[in-house]
Formats: C-alpha cells, structure tokens, sequence
C-alpha cells in the first residue's frame, strides 16, 4: 500500500513541457524585440548627457585658471582676438594666453595655450593646454575700456570677456565669462 502512494504521488507531479518552454521563448523573444527601440533610445540619451557633463567639465576647469590668472593681472602688455599677454601679481609673473594649435608627440589639438614667460630662476617658457577641443575660429577674448567700449590698446583694459566654443563628439558648446582684474582701477 506505501508503494502505490508514492507511485501516485509521483505521476501527480508537473513541470514544463518543452512546448511550453518553445512558447514562452518565443513570446519573450517577440516582446524584447520591441522593447529594444525604446532602451536603445534611453541609452543613447544616457551616453549623450555623460559626453556633455564631461565637455562642459572640462571647459568649466580651463575658464576658471583663466578668471583667477586675469583677475591677478597688474597690467597688460598686448590684447587681441585670440591671445592677451599681461603681468601678473607674482615676481616677474608674465602671462601668455592663447587660442592656437598646440602639437605633442605627434598629437596636434586645437586648444586655449597657458604659457608662464619670465619666473625668476625658473624656465617655464613651454606652453601648456588649459582646454583642449576648442574651436578656434569661434573662440575668442574680448577686452572692454572703462566706457565699455571693445578695445585692443592693453593700456585701456578693465574688462576682459572670454568666450570658449568646444567641439566634442560632434557637438558643440559654447561657454562664455567675464573678468575684471582686481589691479587695475
């Protein structure tokens, strides 16, 4: 009698058939493949927004040594569209900053260029990239007299607008900022 119930027992129980387990495979199949636009979209979306928090980063960081070395400028030996040479509060602190090809090991980047010229007892005349991926021709520094008037005579600068145009990955951003040096009257 023990062993018929457990043959019983035994025949009561049920899985899956391999029917069943075709079907459910299928029917998953079916609902991924529609479900995969959608994820592919969110992804892409995803990816985007990193590659902008990265580019905006980076420039964000280039913009702030600028604002700090201008905002310590003394005065201004030349000013143009895309460089401006001034002193700066250090001993014998010379700045050089440069939108311009900067090349290394064989790499050439458009970038904006931080040169330190003249530090006593150093030689720290080799350019360094503040900013890379810049977009040259819609990068620029702009420099106001005190009537606020665009000026190119270094002797006239109280402000100094900079503007960085970055291209990265097909995208373009553009950050702009303004500075007045602490110095200068």
């Amino acid at each position: 009698m023990i062993k018929w119930f457990k043959r019983k027992k035994r025949n009561r129980e049920h899985g899956f058939t391999i029917m069943e387990m075709v079907v459910t495979m299928v029917v998953m199949s079916v609902i991924m493949a529609a479900a995969q636009p959608f994820i592919k979209v969110q992804v892409d979306s995803f990816m985007q927004s990193l590659k902008a928090k990265f580019a905006l980063q980076h420039v964000r960081i280039g913009m702030e040594r600028v604002l700090s070395e201008l905002r310590i400028a003394d005065s201004f030996n030349s000013v143009s569209g895309n460089s401006i040479d001034f002193n700066n509060t250090r001993p014998n602190g010379r700045v050089l900053l440069e939108f311009d090809t900067f090349s290394y090991d064989g790499y050439t980047e458009d970038c904006l260029l931080y040169t330190e010229v003249g530090w006593t007892g150093l030689t720290r005349n080799r350019a360094m990239p503040l900013v890379g991926y810049v977009d040259l021709a819609n990068s620029r520094f702009r420099c106001y007299d005190q009537n606020g008037n665009v000026t190119t005579t270094a002797a006239d600068v109280q402000l100094v607008q900079i503007t960085i145009t970055l291209v990265y990955d097909g995208m373009t951003y553009k950050v702009t900022n303004q500075v007045a040096p602490l110095s200068i009257p």
